[in-house]
C-alpha cells in the first residue's frame, strides 16, 4: 500500500482574520483544492490507496479555517473512494471507477457536487462482441452494463462526454468513440485507456461537429467515421493523421432532414458501404478507393437510409429506412428482394449467423421482431415511443436493445418470448427542476418525455413518476408545479401544424393524478408555464403571446401585450404574486400588474450605463462603452430576488459584445449593475437567487471549445464571482436552490441533474 501525504499550510494573522473577504477565501479554497487533486493523482506505477491530509494552521479565526478546509477535505474523501486514475500519452484523464460499485449517483462527480441524478441522454448503443455487455454512449460518457446483472459496472470517457458514436472491433480488443466535436478516440477495451485520438480535419470534407457513425473493418486495421459532410477511413494502427480515403455525399446537405450517415464493412473487409447521396448507396473498394457499385432507389418514395448491414457471406447488402427494408445483390447491384414496408418509427436490421435476415420494427407503442424470409413475427413487446431512438441488435441477432420515450433501455432476448428487461436511469434533456416538500423532494421535467419525475433527495432515487397525458399523444414542452404542490401544469411539444391541440395546456391534481382542467387558447407550442406564489394565477407564453389564467375558474383573465418576439422560459413572479416580470428575445423586459394586466415598468436592457455600473474585464467594459449604439441582446433568463426588490436578467452575447447579467431595481427600473461575462459563460440562460437573497447563480449554454459548462455563484452586493462549478458537458437548462440554501440543483441538456453543495461558498 502506498500512502500519499499532502501538507497544506494556511496562515492567516489573527488581527486580520475577521477582515478576510469571502472572495479571497474562495480563491484560496479553489487553488488548494486544485493542488490537492493534482498531487493526489497517482503517477506511473503508483496507486493512491490512501490519502493522508495534514494541515498546519497558523493563528487564525476558526470560521475562516473551516470555510477553507471543508471543501478540501471533501475532495480528499472523493479521491480515497476511487481506484487507479491513469493518464494516456495524449494526456486524457481516464475513467474514474468507484470501488463500492453501488451508488452510481456519485460516480465521476465534479468537485463540489454531491450527486448526479440521471445517467445522461442516450445517443448510441452497442453490444460487446461476446454479447455479455451493453455499452451505452450518453451525453455524460460511456456506461457499460452487465446483461447478467442489469447493472452498470463502468463509467468512462466523462472528461468531455457528449459521445455520439461507439463501436467495438470484432475481436473485442478496441472500442472507438466519436463525439459532438468531431473527435474520434480508440480505447483499449480491457483497460479503458485511450491509445489513439483522431481529430477529423476540416479540409477532409467531414463535419467537425458530430461524428454520427463509427465502424471497424473485420480485422480491426481500418476505422471508418461518418458525419454530416462526409466520410473518412483511417488505417489507424499505421497513421492517425491522414485518412486513406475521404468522400463527401452529394446533395445530402440540401436535404431538410437526414436520418443518419450509416457505414458497413463487408465481411472480408474489402468493401465499405456508405450513403453517397440522399437516395443512393455506394460500395467503395478500400484498396483502390473506387466506387464499384451505386445502389439506387427504384421506388416512388424517399429512401433516407438509416442503417446498412452485409450478409455473412458478403453477397448481399440490406438497408433500412424509417419504414422499409431493401436488399441488393452486391456483385450485380440488382435488387434482391422487393422493399418490405412497415408502418413504423424505425426499422433495425440484423443478419443471423446462418444468413437469415430479421428486423425489429419500432411502432409507437410496441416493437415487432420479424423473420424477413418467412414474413413471420418472431415476437412482440411493448415499447412507448413516437420518435426514432437508439436501437441495436447483438452480433448474433439473439438480443435487441431499444430506448423508449422516457429514456429507459429495453432489452429483448430470443427464447424468452415477450420477456423484456429494462435498464432505468437514463433521462432525456432536463428542462426544469424544482424543490418541493421543504427540500426533501425534487421534481424534474424532461424534453419529449411522457412523465415528470419526483426524486427523493436524500436517497437520490425516483420515488414517483407522474404520467402526462396530452392531446394526440403529444409529449410535453413545458411544465410547472404550483407552489402549494397540489397542481401540475404541462403543455404539448409537437403536433400537426394546423392542429390547435398543439397549444393545449393540461392541469392535474398531484395527489390523485386526475386531470382538473384543459386550457385552449394558444395555437402554437407553449414554451413557458409559471404559477403565481399563491397559485391564484397561471401564466403561459407562446411566442410573444402571454396569457394570465385564473386558477379558481380556469378561465383566461387577460393577455399581456407588449413583446414583439418570443418569450422563451423568461417569466418570474414577485414573491407576493402581485407582479410578474417577462423578458423576450426582443431585448425588452416588462413588469406587469398581474390582476389588471397593466404594464408597470420597462426595464432598460439596450442603453449605455455609467462605467461604474459595469463589472467585468476592463477591456470588455471599454469595448462596450466605445459602442456608438448599445448592442441588442435578447433576454433568455429572468428572476426576482426573494425579497422582491431586485430583478436579474440573463442577456445573450451579440455583435461581438459579451453576454451580460443585468440587475435592476424592481420598484424604479433603475439599473443597479451589469456583469459582463467571460468567454466561458457567454450565454447565461438560467438564473436563480439564493433564499437569503445575497447571492444568485447563473448557468450557461455550451460554447465551442469548452469541455464543461460553468455554473457561477455571484455576490449580489458586489457582483463578484465567488465560486464556479464545472460539471455538465452541455447547456444548463434550469437552476434552483433548496429552501434552506444548502444545495443548488442544475438541470442539463445532457439528461442529468447535478446537486451542488454550496454551504462552503455562501454559508447557511
Amino acid at each position: 500500500m502506498v500512502t500519499v501525504t499532502v501538507m497544506v499550510i494556511v496562515i492567516v494573522h489573527a488581527s486580520r482574520a475577521a477582515a478576510v473577504p469571502v472572495g479571497r477565501i474562495n480563491a484560496i479554497r479553489r487553488h488548494l483544492s486544485a493542488v490537492l487533486m493534482v498531487v493526489a493523482a497517482p503517477r506511473e506505477g503508483m496507486a493512491a490507496d490512501q490519502i493522508t491530509l495534514t494541515v498546519v494552521v497558523g493563528i487564525t479565526a476558526s470560521h475562516t479555517v473551516q470555510m477553507i478546509l471543508t471543501p478540501i477535505l471533501n475532495v480528499a474523501r472523493r479521491i480515497t473512494t476511487t481506484t487507479v486514475v491513469k493518464t494516456t500519452r495524449q494526456g486524457d484523464l481516464m475513467s474514474i471507477q468507484q470501488t463500492d460499485g453501488t451508488d452510481v449517483t456519485t460516480w465521476a462527480l465534479p468537485p463540489s457536487a454531491t450527486a448526479r441524478l440521471g445517467r445522461g441522454e442516450i445517443r448510441r448503443m452497442t453490444f460487446s462482441p461476446d454479447n455479455e455487455h451493453l455499452v451505452i454512449a450518453s451525453r455524460i460518457g460511456c456506461w457499460e452494463y452487465s446483461l447478467a446483472t442489469l447493472e452498470p459496472h463502468t463509467l468512462w470517457e466523462t472528461e468531455r462526454g457528449m459521445v455520439s458514436a461507439i463501436s467495438f472491433s470484432q475481436d473485442a480488443r478496441w472500442i472507438a468513440t466519436g463525439n459532438y466535436e468531431g473527435i474520434v478516440k480508440i480505447w483499449n477495451s480491457q483497460t479503458r485507456q485511450c491509445i489513439a485520438q483522431i481529430e477529423v480535419p476540416e479540409n477532409s470534407g467531414a463535419q467537425t461537429e458530430v461524428i454520427d457513425r463509427l465502424t471497424f473493418s473485420p480485422n480491426g486495421h481500418h476505422l471508418a467515421a461518418s458525419s454530416g459532410k462526409g466520410n473518412v477511413v483511417y488505417a489507424w494502427q499505421k497513421n492517425i493523421n491522414t485518412p486513406i480515403a475521404r468522400f463527401t455525399m452529394e446533395g445530402i446537405q440540401a436535404a431538410s432532414y437526414v436520418a443518419g450517415y450509416p457505414l458497413a464493412f463487408s465481411p472480408d473487409g474489402s468493401l465499405l458501404a456508405h450513403k453517397s447521396a440522399y437516395e443512393e448507396i455506394s460500395l467503395l473498394h478500400i484498396e483502390t478507393g473506387d466506387a464499384i457499385q451505386v445502389l439506387s432507389n427504384e421506388y416512388p418514395y424517399h429512401f433516407d437510409c438509416y442503417q446498412l448491414i452485409f450478409s455473412p457471406c458478403g453477397g448481399y447488402l440490406a438497408a433500412c429506412t424509417k419504414k422499409s427494408i431493401h436488399v441488393w445483390n452486391v456483385h450485380t447491384g440488382a435488387v434482391e428482394m422487393p422493399a418490405a414496408i412497415y408502418g413504423t418509427i424505425q426499422v433495425v436490421p440484423c443478419y443471423t449467423a446462418d444468413g437469415n435476415l430479421q428486423v425489429a420494427g419500432h411502432h409507437p407503442n410496441e416493437v415487432v421482431i420479424w423473420d424477413i424470409a418467412k414474413q413471420k413475427k418472431i415476437d412482440t413487446f411493448t415499447c412507448q415511443g413516437r420518435y426514432r431512438t437508439a436501437a441495436c441488435f447483438s452480433s448474433d441477432g439473439r438480443r435487441f436493445a431499444v430506448v423508449n420515450e422516457n429514456g429507459n433501455v429495453l432489452v429483448w432476448t430470443e427464447g424468452l418470448p415477450s420477456t423484456v428487461v429494462s435498464l432505468t436511469g437514463h433521462l432525456r434533456a432536463v428542462y426544469s427542476v424544482v424543490f418541493c416538500q421543504e427540500g426533501r423532494s425534487l421534481m424534474s421535467g424532461t424534453r419529449d418525455c411522457s412523465e415528470n419525475l419526483f426524486w427523493d433527495v436524500a436517497q437520490r432515487q425516483i420515488n414517483r413518476k407522474f404520467p402526462l397525458s396530452l392531446p394526440n399523444n403529444a409529449l410535453p414542452k413545458a411544465s410547472a408545479l404550483s407552489p402549494t404542490e397540489e397542481l401540475l401544469a404541462a403543455s404539448s411539444s409537437k403536433g400537426p401544424r394546423k392542429d390547435r391541440s398543439v397549444g393545449t395546456i393540461k392541469i392535474w391534481d398531484i395527489a390523485s393524478g386526475t386531470e382538473v382542467a384543459e386550457l385552449i387558447e394558444h395555437e402554437r407550442q407553449v414554451y413557458t408555464l409559471a404559477f403565481s406564489p399563491t397559485t391564484k394565477y397561471l401564466i403561459s407564453a407562446c411566442g410573444e403571446k402571454i396569457i394570465v389564467w385564473d386558477t379558481q375558474r380556469w378561465e383566461k383573465c387577460h393577455s399581456l401585450v407588449g413583446h414583439i418576439d418570443t418569450v422563451r422560459a423568461v417569466v418570474a413572479f414577485h414573491p407576493d404574486g402581485s407582479r410578474v416580470v417577462t423578458g423576450a428575445s426582443d431585448g425588452y423586459a416588462f413588469v406587469w400588474d398581474v390582476k389588471r394586466g397593466e404594464k408597470l415598468l420597462s426595464l432598460p436592457g439596450t442603453k449605455h450605463l455609467g462605467p461604474a455600473l459595469y463589472k467585468g474585464f476592463p477591456q470588455d467594459i471599454k469595448c462596450v462603452l466605445a459602442q456608438q449604439e448599445p448592442a441588442h441582446r435578447g433576454i433568455r433568463a429572468i428572476a426576482f430576488s426573494p425579497c422582491g426588490t431586485l430583478i436579474a436578467g440573463g442577456m445573450q452575447s451579440t455583435d461581438g459584445m459579451p453576454g451580460e447579467i443585468r440587475v435592476w431595481d424592481a420598484a424604479t427600473s433603475e439599473t443597479r449593475m451589469a456583469i459582463l461575462l467571460s468567454p466561458s459563460c457567454q450565454k447565461p440562460y438560467a438564473l436563480a437567487f439564493s433564499p437569503c437573497g445575497r447571492y444568485f447563480a447563473s448557468g450557461s449554454w455550451w460554447v465551442t471549445g469548452q469541455a464543461k459548462v460553468s455554473i457561477r455563484l455571484w455576490e449580489v452586493a458586489t457582483g463578484e464571482n465567488v465560486a464556479t462549478f464545472w460539471g455538465h458537458p452541455t447547456d444548463i437548462q434550469d437552476l434552483v436552490f433548496s429552501p434552506d440554501g444548502t444545495l443548488l440543483a442544475s438541470g442539463g441538456f445532457d439528461g442529468t441533474i447535478l446537486l451542488w453543495d454550496v454551504k462552503p461558498f455562501i454559508g447557511s
